[in-house]
């Protein structure tokens, strides 16, 4: 059986002494923020992988106009 707690989204379960989070919204919330991280995270994974490929072409670059000269 579920009862209400002191703190509103909140219930208790008797049975287990379980505390149930039933507030969807905050738990949407929740979700989108953590995509948003996620979607965050890779990005910055993604640039760090583009600055890498830059840096590799400007000292194969480099190596060109060495032998060049």
């Amino acid at each position: 059986m579920l009862v209400k707690t002191d703190q509103p989204g909140y219930l208790k379960d008797t049975s287990t002494g379980a505390i149930i989070n039933n507030d969807d919204e905050a738990y949407r919330r929740f979700q989108a923020a953590r995509e948003a991280s996620k979607k965050n995270n890779d990005l910055c994974k993604r640039i760090d992988a583009v600055e890498g490929d830059l840096k590799d072409i400007k000292n194969l670059l480099l190596q060109i106009v060495h032998r060049n000269n």
